[in-house]
């Protein structure tokens, strides 16, 4: 196993790309005190990039390690090499689709004087804590983006505890193997649990196709300023496009029929409608001649069924200058609207501070579109689309023409 040493003793900050380094390499950060780093991976490696710090210094101090990890990147922490006597504040950031796994041996170092500031941005932490008390671990827990997932090697279930302010995570055995507090005055715990959060997704799944001027394109490839075609043939312009990727283990089973897909299957809808079998969110919506119906409200189990068996899934949203109908596959389906929801997105921190995305505006008013959810409209909806579907379902020799 190679080690490559990364002197960072007369500038703490640095930025490093995960393929640079091949799978068995260690990262050596040499240090004197405090450090700034970040990870990149621009090349969506999937080695694991293993890191230890040398520090130069063994007077007793304040010691502040800032680390910032970012999407596709994995990270495994080791032990210290001469850690000094003092305070050590670890600020740690985990973007999505990221995970961060802090090492027994790293925590092991005089643990009761490791401050840990984990800032959940959609990735996933572990603490591996074998053959330590978890009362000797200061770890505080700030879910910043839905999806960020903090545990516990061997942690089986969790729960928040009031009385502590704290997730306590348990083993098989019901012995506690690791605490992590958080802040009720920016974190509701009633949408925390081992498994993370689930939130109302209400996006198009990768490789949907999206039509525009110069015909379809895949819907991870639009991007802000390209031109797509609504409903009514008009030409719209996309503002953002918003992703997230979901992973059947991190679900809660309570919240299983509002995240996994829907799938609508070729034709259901009308002939040629949709012209390819469409996943999407079961929160998007669906327009019937001005009327807004919700991907799950239509389930029939026959040609509109939910697939709860897959395993990972990449949601994608469409925001457009303008809130409006596109076709996706073909099919009337509404653009992102903002309804205060943005941050369950991967990518939502880079519109924090463009002046150009105000407040959540929630969906506005627009002549001929209308949100139903319930009755009559709905049920005569359903009621034609299930009628269609055993149409779909009789052999063609057999099919009537209506």
């Amino acid at each position: 196993m190679a080690t490559v040493d990364i002197d960072l003793s007369e500038n703490s900050y640095v930025v490093i790309d995960q393929p640079d380094y091949d799978g068995d390499t260690v990262v050596n950060f040499i240090t004197d005190g405090s450090l700034n780093v970040v990870v990149i991976n621009s090349e969506h490696t999937p080695d694991v990039l293993e890191i230890q710090h040398t520090y130069t210094s063994h007077e007793p101090s304040e010691i502040y390690d800032y680390l910032t990890v970012n999407e596709n990147v994995n990270i495994k922490l080791l032990s210290s090499i001469n850690p000094p006597e003092g305070l050590y504040h670890h600020h740690y950031g985990v973007y999505g689709n990221s995970k961060l796994e802090i090492t027994p041996e790293f925590l092991s170092q005089a643990p009761d004087q490791h401050v840990f500031e984990i800032q959940g941005l959609g990735g996933e932490v572990v603490f591996n804590t074998a053959g330590l008390s978890p009362d000797n671990l200061n770890i505080s827990f700030s879910p910043d983006a839905e999806g960020s997932e903090i545990t516990f090697a061997n942690a089986t279930s969790s729960e928040y505890s009031p009385s502590e302010n704290s997730l306590v995570f348990k083993d098989s055995n019901g012995d506690i193997v690791g605490r992590a507090t958080i802040d009720t005055r920016y974190t509701d715990p009633d949408q925390l649990g081992f498994d993370g959060g689930t939130v109302y997704y209400a996006c198009y799944l990768q490789g949907t196709h999206i039509a525009t001027p110069n015909g379809e394109t895949k819907v991870e490839h639009l991007k802000a300023g390209d031109k797509v075609l609504t409903a009514d043939g008009r030409v719209a312009t996309v503002k953002w496009l918003g992703f997230r990727i979901l992973y059947k283990s991190r679900i809660p089973e309570k919240d299983a029929y509002r995240a996994f897909p829907i799938l609508f299957k070729k034709g259901c809808i009308a002939n040629n409608v949709p012209h390819r079998d469409l996943l999407m969110s079961p929160g998007h919506h669906i327009s019937f001649d001005g009327n807004l119906v919700p991907a799950m409200c239509l389930v029939n189990d026959k040609t509109i069924v939910q697939q709860f068996e897959l395993h990972a899934f990449q949601y994608f949203h469409v925001e457009l200058e303008r809130f409006d109908i596109l076709l996706a596959e073909g099919l009337p389906a509404e653009s992102y609207v903002d309804t205060g929801n943005r941050n369950m997105f991967q990518n939502a921190a880079e519109v924090a501070m463009n002046p150009d995305f105000g407040p959540a505006p929630g969906r506005p008013d627009r002549p001929g579109l209308t949100v139903v959810r319930k009755g009559p409209t709905v049920e005569a909806i359903r009621a034609k689309l299930l009628e269609r579907a055993n149409w779909m379902q009789t052999p063609v020799e057999k099919r009537r023409v209506a």
